[in-house]
């Protein structure tokens, strides 16, 4: 198997996506559960799922939104949290965005 710097970089935005989905989404879960007006906050979820199949198939344009929806994030939220807390919600997004864009333009 030819593991390319294109390849290595694919596959860990690809880790990287599908295990920030699955910690937002368990975590959310615990946290609020099935309450009504805590299922709306469960829509970023969904939103990065919808993120993660377009940077699957295009991998420049989902780099990019997942970079987007990182500096939006900041932007809505940046009075209210700790560094912690942009760091923890904030970086993989920044990481696997850049990673997507990396593999793109690699070969």
């Amino acid at each position: 198997m030819d593991f390319s710097i294109s390849f290595v970089t694919m596959t860990a935005a690809r880790i990287i996506s599908v295990t920030m989905i699955l910690f937002w989404c368990v975590f959310k879960l615990v946290v609020s559960g099935f309450e009504p007006m805590n299922m709306v906050e469960s829509l970023i979820c969904v939103l990065v799922l919808g993120v993660t199949a377009i940077a699957w198939k295009w991998r420049g344009a989902g780099g990019l939104i997942f970079i987007g929806l990182a500096v939006l994030y900041i932007i809505l939220t940046w009075p209210e949290f700790s560094m912690l807390t942009y760091a923890i919600a904030v970086l993989p997004m920044i990481l696997s965005g850049s990673l997507f864009i990396v593999s793109k333009y690699t070969t």
